[in-house]
């Protein structure tokens, strides 16, 4: 199973399991609702936990921040991005003209 299926299922099933006990502990909806939402949250913060400490040992010397990787790809999504911002920039103007071409 991959990680992050792994952390996906253990928060849903957090997720039930704190329904299942709020909804045997509690009689008033806004307790139901703030047991189930501590339960899921604790649920994702010990499964984080131990998915870090599963990654650690499993991939010790593994570098997770590439600098000139990152630099690179942070480029192209700029540029990326200057381009889009153009072609909107574009159609914004050609909308404009032709509302005023209309009247």
């Amino acid at each position: 199973m991959k990680l992050e299926n792994f952390v996906n299922f253990s928060i849903v099933g957090g997720f039930f399991i704190g329904l299942i006990l709020s909804l045997l502990k509690f009689n008033q909806a806004e307790y139901i609702l703030f047991g189930t939402l501590v339960s899921t949250v604790g649920f994702y913060l010990i499964i984080l936990l131990f998915a870090s400490v599963y990654m650690g040992f499993m991939y010790p010397r593994k570098k997770f921040l590439n600098k000139a990787e990152l630099e690179r790809k942070l480029t192209h999504f700029s540029k990326e991005f200057v381009q889009r911002e153009k072609e909107m920039e574009d159609l914004l103007n050609y909308v404009r003209n032709y509302e005023y071409n209309e009247g």
